[in-house]
C-alpha cells in the first residue's frame, strides 16, 4: 500500500475494501507504518486476522468501538476479544465461511459485545488477502458500528407504526392529498365516515367529493387551501357541511403542503377537527353570558335607581319632617317655662345633627349634582368633600369633559372614581392623590394616581377580599369599557378605566 491510501479510504463505504485489497494488490501480514497511519485515519474498525484468526492489526477506531487497545488483542484469536453473538440479516457462520472461500469477500450485519459488555450492531465488510505468491494469508474487514442508526430505524418503524395505529384510530380526521401526475386521494382515516355519512372508499373513488360536500361560502377558503403556497395553515379554516342523514355539522381544517427540492408541490396534508358539539356549546354560552350581561346590568340599573330614589326620599321626606320638627320645637321653646329650655336646646342640636346626617347619607348614595349637572360638577363637590372628610389633597386634572355624556358613563367614571378614592384613604397611607380625566370623541379616559403602599392585584382577586375591585371591573365590562389595576406592594397603585361613548348601553333611567 502506498502513501496516497488515506485519501482514498471512505468510513462506512463497504467499495473501501477493494481500494484496500484489489485482486492483483497484496498485504504483508506485518503493516508498514504508513498502512498503519493510513488505518488510523478511518473513522471504522479496520482489524486484520491472520488465517489462525488471530489479531494482526487493531486501528484506533477498533479502541473506541469495542473498548480494547491495539496492544492488548495482537496475537489473540479474534473470536476471544469479539465474539459474535448473532447475525441480523439472516446469515450465518457457515454461509459467511462459504462466501469467503467462494468469493473471497463477505458483508453482512451482525451483534458482538464490547469490552465492557455491551451488544453493538456491526455492518461488516470481509475480505482475504494474500502473499507474494498468491496464498492467503489472512483477512481484513472493517466494521461499523451501526448500533445507533439501527435504533433509530427501529424507533422510526416503531413511530410509523403508532403514528398509522393514531391515524386509524384518532377522532380528527386526517388526510393526504398527492397532486401529481393527478390529484389523488393517498389516505383518509375511517372517522371521515361518522363526520360525513359516506364511507371512505367513496372518497378515495372520488377526491374531489370533499369539496363539494362544503356549504357554498365554504368552498373558496377550501380551494385556496389547495392552492396556497404557505407549509402550514396557522389559523384554522372553519368549515360547514351537511352530514348524510341531513344533520348540519362543522370542523376546523389545519392543512399543510409538501413540496419537493425545487418548491413543487407533492402533497396536501391535513388535520379535520369535528367542532359541531363545541360549536354549539359556545353558542348556547355566549347566549346565557349575553343574558347574564344583561341581567347584570339591569340589577346596576335598578341598584342606581334605588339609590337615586333613597337619596330624593331621604332629602326630600324626611329632611321635610326633620325641618318641620326643628321648627316645632324653637316654637315651643319661645314659650317654654325656664327649665325646659335646656332640653329643648339638646332636642333643637340633636335634629340639626340628624338632618346633617341624612343629608350626608342622601348624597353619598346618590349626588343630586350627578344628575343635575353632569359628571365634573359632581366630582368637584364629591372631591371637596373627600378631603374634608379625609385630609387626603387629591388633584384634579381634566380635559374636555365640560359637557354631558351618558347616562351609564358618567355614572360609571363617578363610582370608579369614588371607590379608588375610598380605598386610597382606607389602605394607601398617604395624604395626596391625583385623578386626571380625559374625553375623546369615543372614549372617556380616567386614572386615579396614588404613591402609597400598593398591593399584589393577582392575589386580591384571586383571595376575593374585596368587592370594591371586582365591582368596578363588573361595572365597565357592562358597559363594553376597560378596567386595568396596576399596582406593586411599596410601589402604589394606578386604576385606569376606558369607557366607551360611542353604541354605549341605553340610559339608566
Amino acid at each position: 500500500m502506498n502513501s496516497s491510501s488515506p485519501a482514498t479510504l471512505e468510513p462506512g463505504n463497504p467499495d473501501t475494501l477493494g481500494l484496500l485489497c484489489a485482486d492483483d494488490q497484496f498485504f504483508s501480514i506485518h503493516p508498514t507504518a504508513a498502512t498503519i497511519h493510513a488505518f488510523d485515519a478511518v473513522n471504522d474498525a479496520i482489524l486484520m486476522i491472520d488465517t489462525n484468526l488471530q489479531i494482526l492489526h487493531w486501528n484506533r477506531s477498533a479502541e473506541e468501538i469495542y473498548g480494547w487497545l491495539r496492544a492488548e488483542v495482537i496475537g489473540h484469536v479474534i473470536a476471544e476479544i469479539i465474539p459474535v453473538l448473532r447475525y441480523l440479516d439472516g446469515s450465518s457462520l457457515a454461509a459467511q465461511g462459504h462466501a469467503m472461500l467462494a468469493t473471497g469477500k463477505w458483508r453482512g450485519e451482525l451483534v458482538q459485545r464490547t469490552r465492557d459488555g455491551r451488544e453493538i450492531m456491526i455492518d461488516s465488510s470481509q475480505r482475504v488477502f494474500t502473499d507474494e505468491e498468491g496464498l492467503i494469508v489472512g483477512t481484513i474487514m472493517i466494521n461499523c458500528d451501526i448500533t445507533a442508526r439501527k435504533q433509530a430505524e427501529a424507533s422510526l418503524l416503531e413511530s410509523e407504526t403508532r403514528l398509522h395505529l393514531l391515524a386509524e384510530y384518532a377522532h380528527d380526521m386526517i388526510f393526504r392529498y398527492r397532486f401529481m401526475p393527478n390529484l389523488t386521494l393517498e389516505y383518509i382515516s375511517p372517522i371521515v365516515e361518522q363526520l360525513t355519512g359516506y364511507p371512505r372508499e367513496v372518497f378515495y373513488n372520488d377526491p374531489e367529493l370533499s369539496v363539494r360536500l362544503l356549504s357554498p361560502e365554504d368552498k373558496p377558503a377550501a380551494n385556496a387551501a389547495f392552492n396556497s403556497v404557505s407549509d402550514l395553515s396557522v389559523r384554522p379554516i372553519i368549515l360547514h357541511w351537511q352530514h348524510r342523514d341531513g344533520t348540519p355539522r362543522c370542523a376546523e381544517l389545519y392543512s399543510w403542503k409538501v413540496t419537493d427540492e425545487d418548491g413543487h408541490p407533492l402533497t396536501l396534508e391535513g388535520i379535520v377537527r369535528d367542532i359541531t358539539e363545541r360549536t354549539c356549546a359556545e353558542a348556547e354560552l355566549r347566549a346565557s353570558a349575553e343574558q347574564l350581561q344583561h341581567l347584570s346590568r339591569r340589577l346596576l340599573e335598578a341598584h342606581e335607581r334605588e339609590r337615586r330614589h333613597i337619596a330624593r326620599e331621604l332629602h326630600d321626606e324626611i329632611g321635610q319632617v326633620l325641618t318641620g320638627l326643628k321648627l316645632t320645637i324653637a316654637l315651643a321653646a319661645s314659650e317654654a317655662c325656664p327649665h325646659l329650655i335646656p332640653i329643648l336646646d339638646y332636642a333643637q342640636t340633636t335634629i340639626n345633627e340628624l338632618m346633617e346626617r341624612v343629608r350626608a347619607l342622601s348624597l353619598d348614595l346618590r349626588p343630586a349634582l350627578l344628575d343635575d349637572k353632569g359628571l365634573l360638577p359632581a366630582l368637584i363637590w364629591y372631591l371637596d368633600r373627600y378631603t374634608a372628610r379625609t385630609g387626603v389633597q387629591v388633584d384634579l386634572r381634566h380635559e374636555h369633559i365640560n359637557h354631558r355624556f351618558p347616562t351609564e358613563v358618567e355614572t360609571a367614571a363617578y363610582r370608579i372614581i369614588q371607590e379608588s378614592l375610598t380605598n386610597v384613604a382606607r389602605y394607601a397611607g398617604v395624604r395626596t392623590a391625583t385623578v386626571r380625566l380625559l374625553a375623546s370623541a369615543t372614549h372617556l379616559m380616567l386614572r386615579v394616581d396614588d404613591a402609597g403602599q400598593g398591593f399584589d392585584p393577582a392575589k386580591v382577586m384571586a383571595a376575593q377580599t374585596t368587592g370594591g375591585l371586582s365591582g368596578m371591573n363588573e361595572r365597565v365590562q357592562l358597559i363594553g369599557g376597560l378596567l386595568t389595576i396596576e399596582s406593586t406592594p411599596g410601589q402604589g397603585t394606578r386604576i385606569i378605566a376606558e369607557l366607551p361613548l360611542q353604541d354605549s348601553a341605553p340610559q339608566m333611567a
